[in-house]
């Protein structure tokens, strides 16, 4: 038996003397590194106040389910003074520059008078620039545009995340009446062509739709939101399947286990409760179910065999000690040879017995 050997045996005989009677937590919080969930509620963005007085309530009942898209046919210092004269009759509650910034013109419980029939049911966006030029569109006005957009369909959720099709005279009394993204165009064609054939409708509605609905994290394989030891199962219960193949060699096996735990979670394979510690509490669950059917990692199938067994041990003692919090092992081994692990098992079985010789 080589020094390494003996040290696997060692370490766990060692343990076994400690989780005797262990008790140890099961559920609650995970320790996940570097995860960020789905997120949650929407920051409203950076706007600048510029209050119009030409604004009215909403007519009761009538719920928002549109937004209406224009633009200004001018540039921003004229339209934001025109928007903000009475005299005009006409505003928006929101106006964004060429360089991004958002001004907000009416408060969105409020009607702004932008689209005449449409007004009630809808909130006005206007980009200043001009309907025929391309250059009205460039990066930074229509990343201001996503952001603002994502936080109104979030807010409204009545409003559909598309551009519907047609226009007011494809309808009775030439009276649009469709939900969703709308061109100024569609309300009233027979006066307006904006925001005009170069706004890019298709793209702005994927990069809405992307922040409102992102793409599960790699290793988030049951798309909740949260990649946790479900996943880590569904890893193991799916070696060959390319489905789940985190590492992009078209391949699933033991490296994109290896991958999920250390690059993903921030542990190692042995981590039963993943609290970034391989430690007693491990070997008390694994201690708790070995020699039996598991169904889970978390209950110390470590390598998806459907059993807790001597490679369970095996892998839990090559890793024994670790800590994720010093960023490294603190005391790890060497995985047992075959001989060794018999010897580990016989030391686990001295622990089961101590357990039911205490009651516990």
């Amino acid at each position: 038996m080589n020094q390494n050997t003996l040290r696997a045996v060692m370490a766990v005989m060692l343990v076994g003397s400690f989780v005797a009677c262990e008790v140890f937590a099961q559920g609650g919080g995970r320790w996940r590194p570097g995860f960020d969930p789905m997120p949650g509620p929407l920051d409203k963005p950076d706007v600048t106040w510029l209050p119009s007085p030409n604004f009215s309530s909403r007519n009761a009942g009538v719920a928002v389910d549109s937004i209406v898209m224009h633009t200004t046919e001018g540039g921003t210092s004229g339209t934001l003074a025109w928007l903000q004269n009475p005299v005009s009759q006409v505003s928006a509650h929101y106006v964004i520059s060429p360089g991004g910034t958002i001004y907000e013109m009416v408060d969105i419980t409020d009607k702004a008078w932008h689209a005449t029939y449409y007004n009630s049911r809808s909130i006005g966006i206007e980009m200043v620039g001009f309907a025929n030029q391309p250059s009205t569109w460039n990066d930074d006005n229509l990343a201001a545009l996503t952001e603002l957009l994502a936080w109104l369909y979030q807010t409204y959720p009545t409003v559909p995340l598309e551009q519907p099709t047609g226009n007011a005279y494809d309808y009775p009394n030439d009276t649009y009446n469709e939900p969703g993204l709308v061109a100024h165009a569609q309300v009233q064609p027979w006066n307006k062509s904006d925001p005009g054939p170069y706004f890019p409708w298709d793209d702005v509605l994927a990069d809405v739709d992307a922040i409102l609905n992102p793409p599960p994290d790699p290793g988030d394989f049951d798309a909740d939101g949260d990649i946790d030891i479900d996943d880590v199962d569904l890893l193991l219960s799916n070696m060959g399947n390319a489905d789940y193949d985190l590492t992009g060699n078209g391949v699933t096996n033991t490296n994109d286990v290896m991958h999920m735990l250390e690059d993903i979670l921030g542990t190692k394979s042995g981590d039963a409760n993943l609290d970034g510690k391989i430690d007693t509490a491990d070997l008390a669950i694994l201690a708790s179910n070995f020699g039996g059917a598991a169904a889970s990692y978390a209950e110390g199938d470590f390598n998806g065999s459907g059993t807790v067994d001597t490679g369970d041990l095996a892998t839990l003692a090559a890793s024994f000690g670790y800590d994720s919090a010093a960023g490294a092992a603190i005391a790890t081994v060497a995985v047992p040879e075959p001989a060794a692990a018999g010897l580990a098992a016989v030391a686990l079985g001295g622990v089961l017995l101590r357990r039911r010789a205490r009651g516990c």
